[in-house]
């Protein structure tokens, strides 16, 4: 994978009812070019011993992925202890890939000899518009609150998802979908004078759509509705003066929706596991 891209914004300090206002905007452009390839090797010796063949084969298309967004944000303190930032985005997705022979057929049609269909060069174009708004509350020098919604949009990993498809299979934007994720996070946070720095974040994420990996091993985007949502908290204390400990405690949960309109769980692939840290930090 290659990427390259550039971003160029402006911020302008304003004044509003005597309070400043904090703009930021822009424009940004990514240009990302993916290429993979799958080494057919033979095995022997009960499997322990591997030699290439010297086949090579497409492992998905040859991709290139062209993303430009412009975004408008904005920052502001409705009073000395409540500031508000909002914000809007424009995205603009495109992808265009070459034409292949799906990777599995490929081999077959290699054992065999039969011929291999391909599947057509073709191009996805995908738009949307995003929004954000946040919130932080301050309680005291000591403690703030702090709410947040935002939005992305991404498409799934277009090599990943037509690797496996059928020839012919038409490669246009109606049939590949990109994924929009809404994001709302509620959270309280404390650093002190004495250097104890304490944070609780609980999240909730709601998407359109699922990348559900089969037995197969053939990956589907389905357009059903998917959720993850957790907690996180973390904690660092100074015992010396300059040596913090702390540690920090995650878990999470997700379901998806099922053909019967019902949730179901969603596995280790989607859902990170219970994770926990302590450390040791010496300044």
């Amino acid at each position: 994978i290659d990427v390259a891209g550039l971003r160029a914004a402006i911020t302008s300090k304003l004044n509003l009812a005597d309070r400043d206002l904090k703009l930021s905007y822009g424009i940004d452009y990514d240009h990302e070019q993916d290429k993979q390839t799958a080494d057919l090797y033979s095995f022997s010796n009960n499997g322990l011993k591997y030699s290439n063949t010297g086949r090579s084969y497409d492992f998905g298309p040859d991709a290139t992925i062209k993303n430009l967004g412009v975004f408008l944000q904005g920052n502001y303190d409705l009073t000395e202890a409540f500031n508000v930032q909002a914000g809007i985005r424009h995205q603009r997705i495109e992808s265009d890939n070459t034409a292949f022979k799906p990777t599995l057929p490929a081999i077959q049609g290699d054992i065999t000899g039969q011929a291999v269909g391909s599947v057509a060069a073709g191009s996805v174009q995908h738009d949307k518009t995003l929004f954000n708004l946040g919130a932080v509350y301050q309680l005291n020098d000591q403690q703030q609150f702090f709410a947040n919604f935002s939005q992305g949009f991404s498409l799934p990993d277009i090599q990943r998802v037509l690797r496996d498809v059928a020839a012919g299979y038409v490669v246009r934007s109606d049939n590949v979908d990109p994924i929009t994720v809404n994001n709302y996070e509620l959270g309280w946070r404390l650093h002190n004078d004495q250097g104890a720095n304490l944070a609780l974040t609980g999240f909730y994420n709601s998407s359109d759509k699922v990348v559900q990996f089969k037995a197969d091993r053939s990956v589907t985007v389905a357009d059903t509705d998917q959720r993850v949502y957790g907690v996180e908290a973390n904690a660092s204390v100074p015992v010396l003066e300059q040596f913090n400990v702390g540690g920090t405690l995650s878990y999470a949960r997700g379901q998806f929706k099922d053909a019967a309109n019902s949730w179901r769980e969603l596995n280790a692939l989607q859902v990170s596991p219970v994770k926990g840290t302590l450390f040791g930090e010496w300044n």
